[in-house]
C-alpha cells in the first residue's frame, strides 16, 4: 500500500524540485554579482563601514556623557570623515560649555560644506541657544534651502518666530 502525505504537506522531493527551479541562475545574475563584488573591492566599502562603526562608537560615548573621550575619538577621525567628526566635536564642545569653540568649528564646517543641512541646522540651534535669534533663523533657513524637511532647522525657524 502506498503511503500518501496528508494534504497541506509537501514531500522532500517536491520541495527539492521547487527549490531547484527557483534557484536557477542566469548569466546576468552571475555578472551582476561579479560586478558588485568588484565595486565593493575597488571602492573600499569595508573601510567606509569601519568609519561608520567608529563614528557610531564616538556618538555612543557622547550620548553617554563621556564628552572628552568622545571628542578625542572624533579628532582621530577628522582626516577620514571631516564632516561627521567635526559635527561630533562641536556637539561635545557645546555639551561641556565651550560654545565659542563650537561656533567657530561649525562656521568653518559651514564654509567648507555649504550644502550640509546638518551643519547649518546645528549652527542655527547653537545660535538660538545663545540668544542670537536673527542669525539662528538665517542659518536655519539656509539649512532648509538645502533640505526643506530638516527637523532641527524647522524647529529653529518656529522658535525664532515666537
Amino acid at each position: 500500500m502506498e503511503r500518501r502525505e496528508p494534504s497541506g504537506y509537501a514531500t522532500a522531493e517536491g520541495l527539492a524540485v521547487r527549490l531547484g527551479a527557483s534557484l536557477r541562475f542566469e548569466a546576468r545574475h552571475i555578472a551582476l554579482g561579479l560586478l558588485l563584488t568588484a565595486m565593493w573591492l575597488v571602492i573600499g566599502w569595508p573601510a567606509a563601514a569601519w568609519g561608520a562603526d567608529a563614528l557610531a562608537e564616538c556618538d555612543a560615548l557622547r550620548l553617554r556623557g563621556r564628552y572628552e573621550e568622545a571628542q578625542a575619538r572624533y579628532e582621530s577621525l577628522l582626516e577620514s570623515n571631516p564632516l561627521e567628526a567635526g559635527l561630533g566635536i562641536a556637539r561635545c564642545e557645546m555639551a561641556i560649555g565651550h560654545y565659542e569653540q563650537a561656533e567657530a568649528r561649525l562656521e568653518k564646517l559651514a564654509e567648507r560644506e555649504p550644502k550640509s543641512a546638518d551643519v547649518l541646522a546645528e549652527l542655527a540651534s547653537l545660535l538660538l541657544d545663545r540668544g542670537e535669534v536673527d542669525r539662528a533663523e538665517q542659518r536655519a533657513r539656509e539649512a532648509l534651502a538645502v533640505r526643506d524637511t530638516h527637523p532641527a532647522a524647522r524647529w529653529v525657524v518656529a522658535e525664532a518666530a515666537r
